[in-house]
């Protein structure tokens, strides 16, 4: 389902440029360019890797209160704004 993969694509992403950009302001000139680069990738990894095996807890639980509160303000408030 092209829904379901755009916004796991979409993170994937944003955790590699979040990881890029924040060990190159904290730790550029500190450390040597290869080591830094095996950090970045390192932290992307290690990032990737907890949101893929907690996705599906987070999932459970958002349904889970979902269906506890009956309400679900974003999902209603989306839909109203796509309508134009």
């Amino acid at each position: 389902n092209a829904a379901a993969v755009f916004p796991m694509v979409f993170e994937l992403l944003a955790e590699r440029i979040g990881s890029a950009v924040f060990f190159v302001m904290a730790f550029a000139g500190t450390m040597p360019s290869g080591v830094l680069a095996k950090l970045i990738v390192t932290a992307w990894l290690a990032k990737t890797l907890y949101e893929t095996l907690f996705l599906p807890l987070t999932t459970l639980a958002v349904k889970k209160l979902k269906t506890l509160e009956g309400i679900e303000h974003f999902d209603r408030h989306a839909l109203e704004v796509l309508k134009f």
